[in-house]
């Protein structure tokens, strides 16, 4: 594992609502600390759970043409269940940190969540690209040990 690959998910996970944040300037000074920290926190903590789970199903699942379905339904489930929690513990007296509706937070995170699956897919199809190199310049070399030894056989029989 890299260091990209090691530290990525936390950036992402601790960047992303602070992009979410930055958006609702008009209504943060309502806001108080401990509110918009516990959804940070949470955000934060969804994005790096929906990396993990996303990694694990990937290693986990055979490949096929079903897979990427299977980790979207995954994310989708993910969502949902994200979107419950926050209905169930924010009541009508609780008011949240950051006030959006319902759409446009399930839009937010679905985006999110896609190019969390994007970042992924590329980093995987990185590595898979230099084991293809690696793979090839073995080859190479090895062809051309082949080729030295038969010049060789040649000039000494």
């Amino acid at each position: 594992m890299t260091k990209t690959e090691k530290y990525l998910p936390f950036i992402l996970a601790f960047g992303f609502p602070v992009l979410g944040l930055i958006n609702n300037t008009e209504t943060l000074p309502e806001a108080t600390w401990w509110s918009l920290l516990g959804s940070y926190l949470t955000t934060a903590s969804f994005f790096l759970l929906v990396w993990y789970v996303n990694q694990y199903a990937f290693n986990r699942l055979k490949p096929g043409k079903t897979k990427p379905l299977l980790i979207a339904g995954l994310n989708v489930l993910l969502l949902v269940v994200l979107v419950l929690l926050i209905k169930l513990l924010v009541s009508e007296n609780i008011q949240p940190a950051v006030p959006v509706s319902l759409w446009t937070m399930l839009f937010r995170m679905a985006t999110a969540i896609s190019i969390i699956n994007m970042i992924q897919h590329a980093l995987r199809v990185s590595k898979q690209r230099q084991v293809l190199r690696l793979e090839k310049s073995v080859l190479e070399s090895e062809k051309l040990k082949a080729e030295l030894n038969a010049m060789k056989q040649q000039i000494n029989p």
